[in-house]
C-alpha cells in the first residue's frame, strides 16, 4: 500500500529497550499521515475562510473607473502593453489602499478631508493619492509632536498657528513652513 509517496507495510517491528522486538500496528503510520492531512485541510479551510471574510473589505474598483484608467494607460503608453499592464495593476492596488486607508494617529475628520483633497487634486491617480495621504499623515504627526529647543513656546505656537492659517489641511507645507520659520528664528538669536 502507498500513501503520500511512502510505502506502508504490515507486520513491521521496532526495537524497544535491549533488543526486544515489539510489533507495530500497521495503522500507526497511517494515523499520523491522516492527522497531518486533516491538519492541512483545516489550515486550508481557515485560510480560505479568512480570504472570503476579508473580501468585502477589499475595495473593488468600479468598472467605469477601471475603463478610464485603461484608456489613460493606453493613451500615455501606446503600443507598450507591459507598461499599460503595470500602470493598471498599480492603480488597482492603490485604489484599494486609498479606499481602505486608516491611521489611528490622525483624527478621522482630518483624514476624511485629506482623502477628499487628494481625490480632487489627483482624480484617477490613486497611487499619487496614496502617496499624498502617506505624506500628509506623517507631516500631521510631526507637527503634533513638534518641539524646538531655543524657541520660546509662545513663539513656536504662533509659528504653528500662522502655518495652519495659511495652509489649512496641507500638513506637509505647514511642516515645511514651521521648519523654515524655526530655523530663521534660531539664526537671528
Amino acid at each position: 500500500m502507498r500513501l503520500a509517496g511512502k510505502r506502508l507495510t504490515t507486520g513491521w517491528t521496532r526495537m524497544c529497550g535491549k533488543g526486544a522486538r515489539t510489533p507495530v500496528s500497521p495503522n500507526v503510520g497511517l494515523q499520523k499521515q491522516e492527522r497531518m492531512e486533516v491538519r492541512m485541510r483545516l489550515v486550508t479551510i481557515l485560510a480560505v475562510g479568512l480570504l472570503i471574510a476579508a473580501a468585502p473589505a477589499i475595495a473593488q474598483m468600479p468598472a467605469d473607473v477601471l475603463a478610464q484608467i485603461k484608456a489613460k494607460a493606453a493613451l500615455d503608453f501606446p503600443d507598450d502593453y507591459s507598461t499599460q499592464k503595470y500602470v493598471i495593476g498599480t492603480q488597482k492596488q492603490a485604489y484599494a489602499q486609498v479606499k481602505n486607508y486608516r491611521d489611528t494617529k490622525i483624527p478621522p475628520v482630518i483624514l476624511s478631508k485629506l482623502k477628499q483633497k487628494a481625490s480632487a487634486d489627483f482624480p484617477l491617480d490613486f497611487s499619487t493619492q496614496k502617496y499624498v495621504l502617506d505624506t500628509q499623515v506623517a507631516a500631521y504627526v510631526v507637527i503634533q509632536t513638534y518641539s524646538a529647543q531655543e524657541v520660546p513656546a509662545d513663539v513656536l505656537k504662533r509659528i504653528k498657528q500662522k502655518a495652519a492659517r495659511e495652509f489649512p489641511n496641507d500638513y506637509s507645507t505647514q511642516k515645511y513652513v514651521i521648519n523654515t520659520q524655526v530655523s530663521a528664528y534660531k539664526s537671528m538669536q
